[in-house]
């Protein structure tokens, strides 16, 4: 005997076939939605990503990145001579004078030397340098240093270890961290900044009393440091190789 559907129980039917239609079609809307999100947030991958530029070094100049248009550009001159950089020194120093004529001169040996750049490096070198001194910081020093300057420094540290003493310097202003000189020797640049600095130092023995300096007097100390560095050597940084206390 044939089963009897009821026309009630066929409307039933229908509209939970009806119901699990438009779920599915509900989850598949809202799956589509977070996989466009994440590639919109995370990106794609497709092979051809640039790698990771190298942050400019003491002395350089951010370089930008390279686009398609400039390669095509670059293939048609491919073995035409390089342009010379531009020969504006930093800070609007005349052109005629010995200092502007020793930056071209560098400029001219290294295109990615930037004079703005260098200042900047060589404040944060002089007060680095300053401090690992009278720290006894060997580690933060020698990188900073030519091999000589090291020495010089090291021999100092040590005398007062072996005395048991302690330094201390702090840097209270700076006053004045202006370029002097500019060359270059060969294939190596050569820049002498003068830095004004205020500070307080003083030298401790075992027993912390003030051997040396002040704990409170502020001194003024001007001093004239050379800095070094070898154009065809693909470190970017430069080494102090000379100082010169002007007071």
């Amino acid at each position: 005997m044939a089963a009897t559907v009821r026309p009630q129980q066929l409307r039933t039917d229908l509209l939970m076939d009806n119901f699990e239609t438009i779920e599915l079609l509900i989850l598949a809307g809202l799956a589509g939605f977070i996989l466009f999100r994440l590639r919109s947030v995370l990106g794609r991958r497709t092979g051809n990503e640039r790698p990771p530029q190298p942050r400019p070094g003491f002395g350089q100049k951010p370089q930008p990145l390279p686009r398609e248009a400039d390669a095509g550009a670059a293939e048609k001159v491919e073995g035409a001579p390089l342009a010379p950089p531009p020969r504006k020194p930093a800070f609007d120093i005349p052109a005629d004078t010995p200092l502007a004529a020793g930056l071209t001169r560098i400029q001219l040996a290294d295109r990615n030397f930037d004079p703005a750049a260098f200042i900047s490096g060589a404040r944060a070198a002089h007060e680095l340098i300053i401090t690992s001194f009278a720290r006894g910081n060997r580690a933060a020093l020698r990188p900073l240093l030519s091999e000589a300057v090291y020495d010089a420094f090291e021999g100092v540290i040590r005398a007062r270890e072996q005395k048991n003493q302690k330094a201390e310097t702090v840097i209270v202003a700076e006053r004045e961290t202006k370029l002097a000189e500019a060359g270059m020797d060969g294939t190596t640049a050569e820049v002498t900044v003068r830095f004004v600095t205020e500070i307080i130092s003083n030298v401790r023995d075992a027993e912390g009393k003030i051997v040396e300096g002040s704990a409170e007097a502020v001194r003024k100390v001007t001093d004239l440091w050379t800095f070094a560095r070898d154009t065809r050597s693909s470190d970017p940084n430069w080494k102090l190789v000379a100082t010169e206390s002007v007071n």
